[in-house]
């Protein structure tokens, strides 16, 4: 039946276990434990070879140096000791300089006083923080267990026979690192006639086991550091050193991945060498080394260099030249001799209206700048080619928006300045809110670009963008995106100045923008706009939307006469991230073209809710507009075609329209008939503009209404406001 092992481990069992002071500590040379019967008296002991002194048990300690430790082999006859590549510490049967030689030594037992001249050591307890166990090694490798306190102590199975007047050897292992005492104890059969039994009792001896925590170092001896060498045939050499064994030593040639090296043994100090077969230019050794424990190294690093040298060849092809480095292994210049293998740096420089493309030959790179590793037969070729920017370098205005839905926070007005060295910057306006932009194209006159809105607690934007390089649009394309969302983007060249005038389309004119049929549903006065258009193709906006807002603009025509007619409606304060910011909470938006002497163009205007308490819930609406050129009458004449007409104001909270007869005078004042609500306008004739007064009969207040004369529809239209609505005014001739 097989007792109960007693591991450190478990409940304290063996707390407290430590090393006398007084003992004698053996770690090395050959030691017996020493089995002697003389007298009728056992005598167990500890036997040191090396200078023929015995030790009682007590004071002994047998240890296990760190250089002990090892692995549990991959061979399944072993799993006795343990799962493979466990940590285990073993005094092995082959004597080992660095290691405890420990032998079983019966010597002093006299022949014929044991039947067969054999006695028995049986394993009796192990107190300690592992498993302990004794195997010997049989002719093909394979172990033989002779005790093993993993499963358990038993008389019946832990023994080793021993034979008297002899000395062996045998495989001593341990589990974990600590203090053991092991309990051996000896018997035999005495051959005294009678065959008497005789046991010494338990003995105990006591182990200590060292933990490897140390990990060994390893050192290169050849090539010194930066060594120079024309050998292309090299041998990288060295040592390793540990408190224990050095059991590999790895070396990585190269970046070719760490390989085990042959050693000679394993001990604490050990040799190693390497054949390389050398790289042309740069070429690194990296070496470490693993112990017996599997303690590793700091990897050491060592540079060196196989010079060979080569004529670089380098051309420009275009207009352009070098700027070039010069270093200790030379400068990179067309003929120059260069080292293989080894870096270089050189810069192309354009010269006048050209840019620099790409680098081809041995090597491809887009970088005006190349860093390269030279090699055999280089050949690099920089590349440049006539400034593509110059022809598009100015300034682009311009809308994006959605097709299908456009709405205030997914459209939106970009002017963008491009400058002949690839560069580029301008303002966004976009959901209330206006935000820069700038950065780079690339050679193809494409761009892409993130913007943060952190600032608007809103996210980010991604922006495309796209140059014509071949002249026939003078636009820049793209998109503009968020995480739900893309639109389209169009921006135009502005192509006019002084010195190229927009002779087609310089002039005032004037539009109209009617607005909700039913005041009560939205704004239904007619917005309106007064439009200078300067030589140098400036267009300036004055006027108002069907609800009396202010939209203002100023911006340029393109060459086929399209103006991106975007503007910010509604100005409100919001507190973001503890600042305050001002917003827009509406925009009306669309291309206007101008061809003819008529504007044409299909608004889209959107207001998304209260900043001024006239239809605080919002609204979307979308409505041609009507326009022309103005004419500015002379001195004396009308700016409208005829003398008697009817001005009606209609919706803004009236409860029915309101109609009165005029005159038109020369001096283009209004004269009314029937004056009961003390109505009085005007018109502009210098711009257009369309103004006046009367007192809203509804609220008895005197109400302003402002608007334009349309002169190719002999009309004159404009907007009032009421207590929450607005209206309509339109001034026609009698009769229509």
């Amino acid at each position: 039946m097989k007792s109960v092992f007693k591991n450190a481990l478990l409940a304290g069992c063996v707390a407290g276990l430590s090393v006398s002071a007084s003992a004698a500590t053996l770690s090395k040379g050959h030691v017996d434990v020493g089995v002697a019967y003389e007298d009728g008296e056992w005598d167990l002991h500890v036997h040191n070879e090396a200078n023929d002194k015995e030790y009682e048990p007590d004071d002994a300690v047998l240890r296990l140096n760190p250089a002990s430790q090892t692995f549990v082999p991959s061979n399944p006859s072993f799993s006795f000791l343990g799962n493979e590549g466990d940590p285990i510490w073993i005094l092995p049967a082959v004597e080992d300089p660095d290691l405890l030689f420990l032998g079983l030594g019966t010597e002093e037992i006299e022949p014929g006083v044991f039947v067969g001249n054999q006695v028995k050591l049986t394993l009796k307890e192990v107190n300690g923080p592992g498993h302990f166990a004794v195997y010997t090694i049989g002719g093909f490798g394979t172990p033989t267990v002779r005790m093993n306190s993993r499963d358990g102590i038993s008389d019946e199975t832990d023994f080793i026979n021993l034979q008297a007047t002899s000395h062996s050897h045998a495989n001593w292992a341990f589990s974990a690192p600590g203090i053991y005492t092991v309990s051996f104890e000896a018997s035999g059969t005495l051959d005294d006639g009678e065959n008497t039994f005789t046991t010494s009792g338990a003995v105990e001896y006591t182990f200590q086991v060292i933990a490897d925590t140390a990990k060994p170092s390893v050192s290169v001896a050849t090539p010194a550091s930066n060594l120079r060498t024309n050998t292309p045939i090299f041998t990288v050499s060295g040592t390793a050193k540990d408190n224990g064994k050095v059991k590999q030593v790895l070396l990585d040639f190269n970046g070719s991945g760490f390989q085990p090296l042959t050693l000679g043994s394993n001990t604490t100090l050990v040799s190693w060498s390497y054949e390389a077969d050398l790289t042309p230019g740069t070429n690194v050794v990296q070496v470490k080394a693993i112990d017996a424990a599997g303690n590793e190294s700091s990897v050491v690093k060592r540079t060196f260099f196989y010079v060979v040298t080569e004529q670089l060849s380098l051309t420009a092809n275009g207009s352009g030249s070098f700027k070039t480095f010069a270093t200790p292994l030379g400068t990179a210049e067309d003929g120059a001799t260069l080292e293989i293998g080894r870096p270089y740096k050189v810069q192309a420089i354009p010269g006048a209206h050209h840019v620099f493309s790409n680098w081809t030959g041995s090597v491809t790179s887009t970088s005006p700048v190349l860093s390269f590793i030279m090699e055999s037969n280089m050949v690099l070729e920089a590349n440049f080619i006539p400034n593509p920017f110059i022809p598009v370098a100015g300034v682009y205005n311009g809308l994006f928006r959605e097709d299908e839905v456009v709405r205030h926070d997914n459209a939106g007005f970009i002017t963008l300045k491009v400058a002949t060295n690839f560069g580029y910057s301008g303002k966004i306006q976009l959901d209330g809110n206006a935000f820069s932009v700038s950065g780079k194209f690339n050679l193809d006159g494409t761009a892409n670009r993130q913007v943060l809105r952190t600032k608007f607690g809103k996210e980010l934007l991604n922006i495309t963008l796209a140059l014509d390089f071949t002249g026939e649009t003078d636009m820049v394309t793209g998109t503009v995106a968020s995480s739900e969302w893309t639109a389209d983007l169009e921006a135009d060249k502005a192509i006019y100045s002084k010195a190229n005038p927009a002779t087609e389309h310089v002039g005032n004119y004037t539009f109209l923008f009617p607005g909700f049929e039913d005041s009560s549903e939205g704004p239904a006065g007619y917005g309106y706009g007064l439009v200078k258009m300067m030589t140098n193709g400036a267009i300036k906006l004055a006027g108002a939307m069907p609800d009396g807002n202010p939209a203002k603009q100023s911006v340029a025509i393109s060459k086929d006469g399209r103006w991106p007619l975007y503007v910010r409606l509604y100005i409100v304060s919001e507190e973001i991230n503890g600042k305050t910011i001002k917003s827009y909470n509406g925009s009306v938006i669309d291309w206007v073209t101008f061809a003819e002497g008529n504007l044409t163009g299909h608004l889209k205007w959107n207001k998304t809710g209260w900043t001024n308490g006239f239809y605080d819930g919002g609204f979307t609406l979308e409505n041609d507009i009507t326009g022309s050129f103005y004419t500015a009458p002379e001195k004396g004449i009308a700016a409208l075609a005829f003398e008697e007409g009817t001005l009606t104001f209609d919706g803004g909270n009236l409860v029915e329209p309101l109609s009165n007869s005029v005159l038109l005078r020369s001096n283009n004042s209004l004269l009314i008939s029937n004056n009961v609500n003390v109505v009085a306008g005007k018109l502009n004739p210098k711009t257009g503009g369309f103004s006046g007064t009367f007192i809203h009969p509804v609220t008895s207040e005197k109400t302003k209404f402002v608007g334009a004369a349309l002169q190719s529809e002999n009309i004159a239209a404009g907007v009032f406001r009421g207590s929450d609505q607005t209206g309509s005014v339109l001034l026609q001739p009698a009769g229509e």
